[in-house]
């Protein structure tokens, strides 16, 4: 944006009838003043340090069913996409307004902007319910506590057994406890997630407003469960017909070319 209205500025001083050496002078003007202005976000480090891998952290996080608070401070909030690792916070194309309210909750006011979300706590009930089980901050802590990525919502909160074999696949089994009337699991509930309960689909209902939840009304305590949760695009099907329709278009339009 800087870019195109400076061009669009040097084009109007063009266009102005300025003789070049005042063009140019202005030109040498503007660098000296941005100059000691700028030089405040240009600095040179040692990013070895920050880059180097860990082992730690791979052993403990990398493609396992848990999550992991990084410091909001961290100079790479992002390392989860390194080490194939479930993460809570960092940087994101955009936030979903259901994510900025939860993320609100836990922390006890603002904690996303535009982009980035700014997650400093991992023990509150919220990162708790989230299967947040390490932190980040100074050195990788292991917290305490249950931090299952699913359980069931009896007076205990009993852990329910997680396997995800891929991000938009998700297993979840366990043996309904005395008073469970929900299975509660740890991924946020956007449009898209289909759940099937013991082979036979059932709707996906909210959990403090952000997470998943299935109803375990039709088993009884000692039942076992079994669900298994699916990630398919909100109208992909629509999706799929218009991306096919628009490539025959184009198939045709090519073969009449050729003709």
């Amino acid at each position: 944006g800087a870019f195109a209205a400076a061009s669009g500025g040097w084009q109007a001083l063009r266009k102005s009838g300025w003789p070049a050496a005042a063009r140019a002078l202005l030109f040498v003007f503007v660098l000296a003043d941005a100059a000691p202005w700028a030089a405040r976000f240009l600095w040179a480090e040692n990013g070895g340090e920050k880059l180097s891998p860990s082992a730690s952290f791979a052993e403990a996080l990398a493609g396992r069913p848990t999550r992991v608070l990084i410091g909001a401070d961290s100079a790479n909030p992002n390392k989860t996409m390194l080490y194939r690792a479930m993460g809570v916070n960092g940087y994101d194309a955009f936030l979903l307004s259901s994510f900025a309210r939860y993320a609100a909750l836990s922390e006890n006011g603002p904690a996303v902007d535009g982009s980035r979300s700014y997650l400093r706590d991992p023990d509150t009930s919220q990162m708790r319910a989230l299967g947040v089980s390490h932190a980040l901050v100074v050195g990788l802590r292991r917290l305490e506590g249950s931090r299952s990525l699913a359980r069931f919502d009896d007076a205990g909160q009993s852990p329910a057994t997680v396997d995800i074999p891929r991000a938009e696949r998700w297993n979840v089994s366990g043996i309904v406890p005395q008073g469970a009337r929900w299975l509660v699991v740890s991924v946020p509930n956007y449009r898209g997630w289909r759940a099937y309960l013991n082979g036979r689909r059932v709707p996906v209902a909210f959990s403090e407003r952000f997470l998943s939840a299935v109803s375990l009304e039709e088993l009884g305590p000692g039942t076992a469960a079994d669900l298994r949760l699916m990630f398919i695009p909100a109208g992909w099907g629509m999706l799929v017909l218009v991306s096919a329709a628009a490539w025959f278009s184009w198939w045709k339009a090519r073969l009449m070319e050729l003709r």
